[in-house]
């Protein structure tokens, strides 16, 4: 193997057959649909073509995995990912009595196709099969790809409006992306001994993936990374772990705050405006004004999954105001199970799977964007968490 890429021996998946098989459904659930969505860039294919088989594969993937399990003598459900479960069947119905009330700004078979392919199929699926493996070489990779393609079209000047120099992968998940590669490389410092060549190899995507994720503007991936790094700072004892988040922290705080003084995008796109929802300041806080007006009309039991002007842009506001009390007390519930589970691991000086951390920084970003039918990354992870045995 070159041994410029040659991660640790401990880095690859443990057992070989299906364990490994799950590890490589889990990355590609992940992180796949944004290195796929490269390929028409290079092949001339309808780029819709690529969402459709992407799902498609997941679909197949999916029922394979669930076809082992079914044949496994090992049908247990945990008891936290049965209250997830739960949750997810009352959101579900909930969305059913909404599509007729509601503009989703995309057909009904559209909707229910992502609720099933991005978030239940993959949440039941890793509900029952282990993860018993690592990802996070895999992972790497891909990511990396990702990374390499965008910035070479940020500087050859065609990303165009999307970032990414394609049609299909939008900014916002590009910023996702960029900060779940910040968090890998992490992982990888801190979890084994690195040759040297890989440790320069993974300075230079840091570089990359932060020029990424400052051009994305990503409010979430933004904020995600830094209370990710701030987390990691309270909890970790290790002088030296301390001192590399701290200087990653005060250099991402100098790029984000020097885009503003060449674009007023940034500063717009954080600022305040409660007046109208189409004014120019930020909707988002209109949108969870109007959210908060839903959840105070039925706060028990929940009323409606998104309202008149559009979907509230927050995963938990939106559980909040579809299910009331009762389903955010199912889904909170199992999520902070999980955090606690991590900071208790890095107290201990513990390094989990690198699940764990990719989980924190889901739940961070699930804060500033997205809707529950199409939140993958948190919907992925919390299963594979809370199912997950205590590292050694």
């Amino acid at each position: 193997m070159n041994k410029l890429f040659s991660p640790t021996p401990h880095s690859y998946p443990t057992k070989i057959g299906l364990p490994g098989f799950v590890e490589v459904y889990l990355t590609l659930v992940l992180f796949g649909f944004g290195l796929i969505t490269f390929i028409p860039s290079f092949i001339p294919i309808n780029p819709s073509y690529i969402t459709i088989g992407f799902r498609a594969v997941v679909l197949v993937l999916s029922l394979v995995l669930l076809a082992a399990w079914l044949l496994s003598m090992n049908k247990k459900l945990h008891s936290y990912v049965l209250m997830v479960t739960l949750f997810l069947t009352g959101y579900t119905f909930r969305l059913i009595g909404d599509v007729g009330v509601y503009d989703f700004g995309m057909t009904k078979d559209l909707l229910y196709l992502k609720l099933l392919i991005l978030v239940l199929l993959p949440f039941i699926t890793l509900s029952f099969v282990r993860v018993k493996g690592r990802i996070e070489v895999l992972a790497f990779y891909i990511l990396a790809s990702v990374i390499s393609l965008s910035f070479v079209a940020l500087i050859t000047g065609s990303a165009g409006y999307r970032l990414s120099g394609n049609e299909t992968l939008n900014p916002i998940t590009l910023g996702y992306y960029a900060g779940y590669m910040l968090i890998t490389i992490y992982y990888l410092l801190i979890s084994g001994n690195r040759s040297a060549p890989f440790k320069f190899t993974l300075y230079i995507f840091a570089v990359l993936s932060v020029i990424i994720l400052i051009a994305s503007l990503s409010r979430g991936a933004l904020f995600g990374v830094f209370l990710f790094c701030l987390l990691e700072m309270l909890i970790r004892k290790n002088i030296v772990s301390i001192k590399v988040i701290f200087l990653f922290l005060i250099f991402l705080l100098i790029l984000y705050f020097a885009q503003n003084l060449f674009s007023g995008l940034a500063l717009n796109r954080i600022s305040l405006d409660l007046g109208s929802s189409g004014g120019e300041g930020e909707a988002r806080v209109f949108l969870w004004a109007l959210a908060a007006q839903n959840i105070l009309s039925n706060p028990v039991f929940g009323s409606h999954v998104t309202t008149e002007f559009g979907y509230v842009h927050n995963v938990y506001l939106e559980a909040f105001m579809a299910t009331g009390l009762v389903g955010l007390t199912l889904l909170l519930v199992p999520i902070g199970v999980c955090i606690q589970r991590f900071i208790s691991f890095r107290k201990r000086g513990i390094t989990p799977p690198i699940t764990y951390f990719y989980f924190i920084f889901a739940v961070v970003t699930a804060t500033f964007s997205g809707t529950v039918y199409s939140s993958s990354f948190l919907f992925c992870l919390l299963p594979v968490v809370l199912t997950s045995r205590n590292p050694n």
